[in-house]
């Protein structure tokens, strides 16, 4: 899942962007908490992404690491 931190950037992979992915243990929630499949996951879609403690981060063009937590607005 490649997210953008505004929409107001261009799609810039390498400017304002992170490649996320979602594994197994990835929790996909609304505002309020209750659980949802990956199927509310949409282009366009507003999302606030969180990584757990320890999470590697790799430093690539876009950058990309592991989804704990992603909150579908």
């Amino acid at each position: 899942m490649f997210v953008i931190d505004d929409t107001a950037f261009a799609r810039n992979p390498c400017g304002h962007g992170t490649l996320f992915t979602i594994g197994s243990d990835t929790h996909i929630v609304n505002d309020n908490g209750a659980r949802l499949d990956t199927s509310a996951l949409a282009v366009g879609r507003r999302v606030s992404v969180f990584v757990t403690d320890n999470t590697i981060l790799l430093e690539s063009c876009p950058p990309e690491t592991v989804a704990g937590k992603v909150i579908v607005h």
